[in-house]
């Protein structure tokens, strides 16, 4: 079995195969799950200019502006933005820390209290059971499915054809959304790596003013 880095480098390339709409962005997130691969676990933010010229390499525009501007104590500063780009970088490295630093949040991960990224089902019994992803140690914790992770709030789900195993839970309540990726399904699948294959139903979720719980690492 591949180490936790490289086999999401390679799900996201097969995944670009499958997924031409999303395929440049899932190329550049194999580039840094490769990367990430090679970063010291007790040292991670000592890898920072590796990455920042990794970024301006091969980065999206907006993440080679970001780039210009941080430094250490930027980079663990954003770590928890929901919306500045800088947050990539904390996150990218802390995702590798042997012991990823504690975030702010009572109902996030029971590991690190960081925000869910995103959700699966696996099979459990003669169903499935609902799991969240953390965005940050990428740990698992159990869900109630019809409960917003972020508000508490009652939850609906949306389908496209196109993602046969992946559907989206938005909560009316605070206007917030995730990815649950449907391991039933597609066995292969790595949920934190396949969420990032569903834009459209990223854009049906923006065009409709909904939010993302807390963005990917292709900023989405």
């Amino acid at each position: 079995m591949l180490p936790r880095f490289l086999s999401r480098a390679a799900r996201a390339r097969a995944l670009a195969e499958r997924r031409p709409e999303a395929a440049e962005a899932l190329r550049f997130y194999a580039e840094i799950a490769a990367f990430q691969h090679s970063v010291d676990p007790e040292a991670p933010l000592g890898s920072l200019p590796r990455l920042v010229s990794l970024v301006e390499e091969s980065g999206p525009e907006l993440l080679r502006a970001a780039a210009r501007e941080i430094d250490l104590e930027t980079c663990r500063r954003s770590l928890e933005d929901r919306t500045s780009p800088r947050s990539f970088f904390a996150r990218v490295l802390l995702q590798v820390a042997s012991q990823p630093p504690r975030g702010p949040h009572s109902s996030g991960c029971p590991r690190c209290a960081h925000l869910p990224q995103a959700g699966c089902l696996r099979p459990e019994g003669d169903g499935t059971a609902l799991s969240l992803v953390c965005s940050l140690c990428f740990h698992e914790w159990p869900a109630f499915r019809e409960r917003c992770s972020e508000c508490g709030g009652n939850v609906a789900f949306h389908e496209a054809a196109e993602h046969s195993y992946t559907r989206m839970r938005v909560c009316e309540g605070c206007r917030r959304y995730l990815h649950v990726v449907r391991l039933d399904v597609e066995p292969e699948a790595i949920p934190d790596v396949d969420e990032m294959a569903a834009l459209s139903l990223d854009v049906w979720a923006r065009e409709r003013g909904y939010e993302k719980i807390f963005p990917n690492l292709i900023g989405i």
